[in-house]
């Protein structure tokens, strides 16, 4: 059994693809024993590249450094859809009173910025002019923020929206239902890719494992999303539902919502050059084993 870490920027309801492939045994059944590992986005990186990590679970920042020129690319994605939504306090009604105010999110350069900048737009404010964005860090500092009024909004994912309505917070939008912008996959090292496919390849069956299996048990998900998240069953069952659609169904993302991404994280600056998909993402390991080989 071979131990593989993943590192991903927080505890997150979009690693449940991954999670319920562990706790059912998925991974281990390929002789990957696969743990995750909390890291900042940039740290990630740099980790992949020394080694001491074997691969990010954030797709954003992968897209991102690969589309900057660090040999990294995208082996296959998870989550194709921004599980995202833009939260206010109760007195917010109209997306105007956001202007000249601070939008917090996690950090720059993660998903949290992407749909940051997303949903501002759809709502008819400039990202860059009308408001300021504040990288926070984890949602509990972002709630906290906003309750103190240090910013007029924030990002936030599952379940954190379903219990900030719960307390008479204003969901401002729900940006999952604005573009498909992969948020979560798994990447890789060109030179981890070149050296180690067997174990790239493993890894890969047992997330195509998950994904089926996900959509058939859904009460075994459900519990896995309590469990590991302590949630009330019926928040998880909620948070499943809401999950589902947003989940690749084989490994896969859409052309554009990868190139979304690659213009979109850190504000669309620091690439000055033209970006290709196969300049970010390496599917031939996942073809190779979506072929059975």
């Amino acid at each position: 059994m071979r131990r593989v870490l993943i590192a991903h920027a927080a505890v997150s309801l979009t690693q449940v693809p991954v999670l319920y492939g562990i706790d059912s045994g998925l991974y281990q059944r390929e002789g990957i024993d696969l743990r995750f590992v909390i890291m900042r986005t940039d740290l990630a990186i740099k980790a992949m590249i020394s080694g001491d990590v074997g691969y990010t679970y954030t797709a954003a920042s992968a897209l991102r450094a690969a589309a900057s020129g660090i040999p990294v690319r995208v082996v296959a994605f998870t989550i194709v859809r921004s599980l995202f939504y833009l939260m206010a306090g109760p007195n917010v009604t109209n997306p105007d009173q956001l202007k000249g105010k601070a939008v917090g999110m996690n950090v720059f350069g993660s998903a949290d910025e992407v749909a940051a900048r997303t949903g501002l737009r759809h709502l008819g404010l400039d990202p860059a002019r009308d408001v300021t964005l504040l990288a926070l860090g984890p949602p509990s500092t972002r709630l906290a923020a906003l309750k103190s009024g240090v910013v007029a909004a924030a990002v936030m994912p599952l379940p954190w929206n379903l219990r900030m309505r719960a307390e008479g917070f204003r969901q401002l939008l729900d940006i999952s239902t604005l573009v498909d912008q992969p948020t979560t996959g798994i990447g890789a090292t060109v030179d981890r890719i070149r050296k180690r496919p067997d174990e790239i390849k493993a890894v890969l069956r047992g997330l195509l494992a998950s994904f089926g299996a996900m959509r058939t048990h859904r009460n075994e998900v459900a519990l896995v999303i309590q469990r590991n998240f302590k949630l009330p069953p019926e928040m998880a069952t909620q948070v499943y539902e809401a999950l589902l659609p947003a989940i690749s169904s084989d490994g896969r993302s859409s052309e554009s919502g990868i190139m979304n991404v690659v213009r979109d994280a850190a504000g669309g600056t620091g690439v000055n050059r033209a970006v290709s998909l196969a300049d970010v993402v390496d599917y031939r390991l996942l073809d190779t084993v979506q072929r059975g080989e």
